[in-house]
């Protein structure tokens, strides 16, 4: 790493540049809730582009409605542990975008703000971090994902006692 590296990273956490190496922090657990609501989301689309109506697939597809419900039992299992988390951990991701001038509303702007390439929960600058800042950019992306990512990125610590 550069100097300018090292200063960079001077103002972060261990957390922060260790994120993308633990496989138990909340980006991570994050990414795997996504991953899975992505996938579900692609079976079941498929099904219909094949002719199999979603009320025929326990006779037609045994295996295919197995598969839907294993996705949706992982998708609950994983939710179950994000909201274990008592929300995203400070300075998670900058809330606003580089480019602030362009206007809209709170909720634009986080949007912007997301979709921005060095905006990741995954601040370190070494190469082992790259593969999972271009998985991380990939899901913030998809259309289908947005609405969870926005919920767990962007609510604040909720108390223990809600």
């Amino acid at each position: 790493p550069s100097d300018d590296e090292d200063d960079d990273e001077a103002f972060l956490s261990n957390t922060q540049i260790t994120e993308h190496s633990d496989p138990n922090s909340y980006s991570w657990t994050l990414i795997r809730v996504v991953m899975v609501k992505l996938a579900l989301h692609n079976v079941k689309n498929f099904f219909p582009v094949t002719g199999i109506e979603f009320s025929d697939l326990p006779v037609t597809s045994p295996l295919g409605n197995a598969v839907i419900k294993t996705l949706e039992n992982w998708e609950q299992i994983l939710l179950e542990r994000m909201n274990k988390f008592e929300g995203p951990p400070p300075n998670y991701i900058n809330t606003y975008p580089s480019d602030i001038s362009a206007g809209g509303g709170p909720a634009i702007l986080r949007h912007k703000a997301m979709l921005e390439p060095e905006n990741t929960p995954f601040k370190a600058k070494h190469h082992l971090a790259f593969p999972v800042k271009r998985l991380w950019h990939f899901l913030v992306k998809q259309e289908v994902l947005q609405d969870t990512l926005i919920r767990y990125i962007f609510t604040k610590k909720r108390k223990q006692s809600e």
